[in-house]
């Protein structure tokens, strides 16, 4: 067969809006691959032995849907390849798009509401067009189902193409996926705020393709000059040739530029380009740019569609994940922000190669996070692995960046505003935004500062009895064979650390709290006196 997929999937899904020419694309795509072709709404008329119309008529549409969600479970748990084009409705049930996805690539085909009111006519076949206006019901109806037509892995525009047009871009753009394994992660926030992870290697230039729809024009990019001198080009050339205008605003390197100020910057180039509520903003950079670009986001005219591409290890496995933006303050980092969810998040490991040693070996400080507090293989394979992860070979850093991004997901799935088991993931943070601010952002890097934090979080957990010697040994033996710090300079004073630490924003009522190692893979939250605090500062300073 000419088609070449992705890793391990064996299934074409076709899905979009209704008239878009999902079956007929289907049947050719099935005749070049020779996978079978399903087409899901025929399935359904097959067993019920009516039409949709009738079905809809005589059962409803929550039969309909319930029948449609069986039968999309029972036909993508098979061992089989093949080619699938579901109903215009199917990816409305996030239970579909789960399955659609496991071992698929969901292929999106749209046009604009013009071409679809042509292509359906007088809709008497469609139980959701019995309308004397569908000039009105086409547009209303796929904006109700744009947002779930943004789950898909790629998109492709139909308008005033022919069936073999549409059939070569789809061929072309499937043969030069990269050959490393690709993944689709999703973060479950409900109907309105879920979006999907896509991992993969080298495949920075197809992010055009996936943001291509009807609407294509103004897109900000808020970069920082080196990342746009090492992969802006290709960056750019996806955008353009999927019909954007790129803007692209860049803004010095470093966490002293995570400000009020440079947010405002931001905000100046906007409002001269006259950008707009629809006008996506992305975030092509490391952590610094991801919450900067995240709250302008968040915040201009109140809320526009914000999309990360990170390009450091700290912000893949980490920063570009669960919708916390901000900037700093004098007193305390990220002490203003908001919560603003990005569409999707495109990571590509390959772009972690041109990373500087320094700073890709503070990105696996996160990494090390995630093993201690939710997953202990993850923490053997850090230790087990340590020459090939410090040699950044493209198998075991896809595996780390992929693990760390399924972790954090899961997590913030269930506790996106950090009421509870989101607190975890601040484990070494307590004391690593401490540090930083004592050292004005100009000493460590951000991983660097949490492997200190986690060394004394441990070293805090033995004085509370929550963990033993054992784990503090092993953790930090870990800790300095990836090349990180673990012990905190001598040169601090307590005071300064205590006093960071009194305005860090995850304190309560003046109380400061800490996560705390029990075992390799599990933790717990608990407030700590500040005497402690000042003794184990002590216990964890050193002067080499």
């Amino acid at each position: 067969m000419s088609l070449i997929l992705k890793k391990n999937d064996q299934q074409i899904v076709l899905v979009g809006f209704m008239g878009v020419g999902k079956s007929t694309i289907g049947r050719l795509l099935s005749r070049e691959t020779g996978f079978p072709f399903i087409d899901t709404d025929q399935k359904i008329v097959e067993k019920e032995q009516k039409t949709i119309p009738e079905i809809f008529h005589e059962k409803g549409e929550p039969y309909f849907r319930m029948i449609e969600r069986e039968l999309i479970k029972k036909i993508t748990e098979r061992e089989a390849a093949q080619v699938i084009a579901t109903g215009g409705g199917a990816l409305l049930d996030p239970e579909n798009v789960r399955n659609l996805k496991r071992r698929g690539i969901l292929i999106c085909l749209k046009a604009s509401a013009e071409e679809i009111l042509k292509r359906v006519k007088n809709g008497r076949n469609r139980p959701l067009l019995q309308s004397d206006n569908l000039s009105e019901t086409i547009p209303n109806l796929m904006k109700q189902r744009e947002e779930s037509y943004e789950t898909a892995d790629m998109v492709i525009q139909t308008d005033h193409k022919k069936p073999h047009q549409i059939y070569d871009e789809i061929k072309n753009r499937l043969s030069v996926l990269p050959s490393v394994d690709q993944f689709s992660i999703s973060v479950e926030l409900g109907r309105e705020k879920s979006y999907p992870i896509h991992l993969g290697t080298g495949s920075l230039r197809q992010i055009g393709g996936h943001l291509a729809g009807p609407t294509r024009d103004k897109i900000a990019i808020i970069t920082n000059p080196l990342v746009w001198k090492l992969h802006g080009a290709a960056l750019k050339q996806s955008l353009v040739q999927s019909g954007f205008n790129p803007l692209v605003i860049q803004i010095p390197d470093g966490e002293r530029y995570k400000t009020l100020s440079s947010a405002n910057t931001v905000y100046g180039e906007l409002l001269k380009n006259k950008f707009e509520r629809s006008s996506p903003i992305l975030a092509f950079g490391g952590g610094v740019i991801g919450d900067l670009a995240g709250f302008v986001s968040g915040t201009f005219l109140r809320g526009t569609p914000f999309i990360q591409v990170p390009t450091t290890l700290i912000a893949q496995v980490d920063s570009s994940i669960g919708g916390k933006t901000g900037v700093n303050h004098p007193l305390g980092k990220n002490l203003i922000g908001v919560f603003h969810q990005p569409k999707f998040v495109w990571i590509d490991t390959e772009l972690l190669q041109t990373l500087k040693k320094r700073d890709y070996i503070s990105g696996l400080g996160e990494v090390v996070k995630y093993g201690v507090i939710a997953d202990a293989r993850l923490f053997e394979f850090l230790e087990q692995n340590k020459e090939r992860i410090l040699a950044r070979e493209p198998e075991a850093l896809f595996h780390l960046v992929k693990r760390s991004c399924e972790i954090k997901a899961g997590v913030v799935s269930q506790d996106e505003k950090e009421s509870g088991i989101r607190k975890t993931l601040n484990y070494g943070h307590t004391m690593g935004h401490a540090l930083e601010s004592a050292t004005h952002y100009q000493k460590y890097r951000h991983g660097e500062a949490i492997g200190i934090g986690m060394h004394f979080a441990a070293l805090l957990g033995v004085k509370t009895q929550d963990c033993s010697e054992a784990l503090v040994k092993r953790q930090e033996a870990l800790i300095e064979s990836l090349q990180l710090p673990a012990a905190l300079p001598g040169s601090l004073r307590g005071s300064d650390l205590l006093n960071s630490m009194s305005l860090d924003k995850k304190v309560q009522e003046g109380k400061i709290y800490f996560i705390l190692p029990q075992k390799i893979g599990e933790v717990t939250i608990r407030q700590v006196d500040k005497a402690l605090i000042r003794e184990t500062i002590k216990t964890c300073q050193t002067t080499r």
